[in-house]
This record gives structure tokens, C-alpha cells and sequence, in this order.
């Protein structure tokens, strides 16, 4: 997904940044769940999202649209905003890997893409970004509500020291 996304903004590129309108969602609508799309604020610099995909959602456990990233992020966290920056920076796309964490500490791994874009302009105004959860399928809650029936039917491991029993 991530490499799909990549390919496109090569294409669309031409040498440059590519521009938003060229971004058509007919063409992604496989991806959509996963995109996301933010804007940036140049002084000082912040992200907003506009557009969250229904599995960056299910997987985050809460609708980011409308909301500023530096709002939501904790400082022993993913470094967000300096992927963000650095995309900025750079004017390239950025690549990595991350982990969701449950409220049970367990963590599960994904891979994401952060693809700056022009809107007509000569400054880049927002991002295209990716998130390929490997068919993580639950929210963090339910997440956590799975390794309690897990530790209720017997199955929990030595360091689970939750009694579900009643």
C-alpha cells in the first residue's frame, strides 16, 4: 500500500512536488480506509488533518479529522511532528515504522508513508500520508477486551496478572 502511494507520487511529481488536485480518490479508493490528509499551518508549524480513513480510525480508537497533530500527540510518543517536518523540510516523502500500544502495554507494529504536496503554490500545504496496519483489524479497546477473554478462558501468560474470573 505504502509502495503503491509512493509510485503515484513519483509519477505526479514532474520533478517537483506533486500538486493536491492531482491526488484523485477514484484512483485510491482500495487505500482510502488507510489514507490520511492534513494541512500544514507555516507560522508556527502544525499539522491538521482533514481526512482520516475508517482504519486509521478503528485502529487509533478516535476520529482525528478536524484536529491538530501537536493536540494529540504525547512526548514520549512517535515523533509525529518531526516526520512531518522533515518531510517538509526535505520536500520527500518519509518512511517508517510504528507501534500501536494498548492500554495492556502490548504493542503492534505498522508501516506508514508521509508524502508532502503543493496546492497550486510554490509551498507545500499539506501531506498525503499512509498507514499499512497488516490486517489489524480492532481497535486498541477492543484489543485489550480480546487479551481479557484471553486470560479468562485460561490462556493469559505468566506476566498477565489480571483475574477475569467471576
Amino acid at each position: 500500500m505504502i509502495g503503491e502511494l509512493h509510485e503515484w507520487w513519483l509519477a505526479h511529481r514532474n520533478g517537483d512536488i506533486p500538486d493536491r488536485i492531482r491526488l484523485d480518490p477514484v484512483d485510491f479508493t482500495h487505500l482510502l480506509p488507510r489514507i490520511l490528509l492534513s494541512e500544514i499551518v507555516h507560522q508556527p508549524f502544525r499539522v491538521r488533518f482533514r481526512l482520516a480513513g475508517t482504519k486509521v480510525v478503528e485502529a487509533m480508537g478516535l476520529d482525528i479529522t478536524g484536529k491538530f497533530l501537536d493536540e494529540l500527540i504525547s512526548p514520549e510518543g512517535e515523533p509525529w511532528l518531526e516526520h512531518y517536518r522533515f518531510s517538509y523540510r526535505a520536500q520527500a516523502p518519509v518512511f517508517g515504522t510504528a507501534s500501536l500500544v494498548s492500554t495492556m502495554a502490548a504493542r503492534f507494529p505498522y508501516e506508514f508513508g508521509i508524502f508532502p504536496l503543493r496546492r497550486g503554490k510554490a509551498s507545500i500545504d499539506q501531506f498525503v500520508a499512509i498507514e499499512d496496519y497488516f490486517g489489524f483489524s480492532s481497535s486498541s479497546d477492543e484489543l485489550v477486551a480480546w487479551r481479557h477473554r484471553r486470560a479468562t478462558q485460561g490462556l493469559s501468560s505468566a506476566s498477565d496478572d489480571t483475574d477475569e474470573r467471576s
